[in-house]
């Protein structure tokens, strides 16, 4: 399997760089509201969705996060018009103010969902100039 990743980075022309990082899938740089319910508590918390990919998201969290790794979560964002609801498992934090959040029992149309948005922030990022214009595997 080919393990590629686009970093949250920036170049020198502002843009969101690709770069290999041993990830399974791109992460595309994005912006949206974001809502993590932590299972078995119930307890919510709100923040921005700072990257996406198939199998998983990154939320920068708007207050610090009691919850450990591993925990159950569903995450409820919107990018560019689309919402999207999911659950999913915390699989690592950064000072309690990040979480990277790995999707769970994805159906097959929650997986298609995904990847329109995918696909939309190729085509954006394409033309905006901060990708190669080149075909990119999804």
């Amino acid at each position: 399997m080919q393990r590629y990743a686009l970093e949250t980075g920036k170049d020198h022309a502002g843009g969101p760089h690709t770069k290999l990082s041993g990830r399974a899938h791109r992460r595309w740089k994005c912006a949206g509201p974001a809502e993590l319910r932590i299972y078995p508590e119930g307890v919510k918390t709100t923040g921005s969705l700072v990257d996406l990919s198939l199998h998983g998201c990154c939320v920068q969290l708007g207050a610090p996060l009691d919850a450990g790794a591993f925990a159950h979560v569903e995450v409820l964002f919107s990018v560019k018009g689309n919402t999207l609801q999911l659950a999913g498992v915390i699989r690592h934090r950064q000072e309690n103010l990040r979480a990277g959040i790995e999707f769970t029992n994805v159906s097959a149309r929650k997986l298609d969902e995904i990847k329109t948005v995918v696909v939309d922030l190729l085509e954006t990022q394409q033309a905006q100039g901060y990708i190669g214009r080149r075909a990119q595997r999804i």
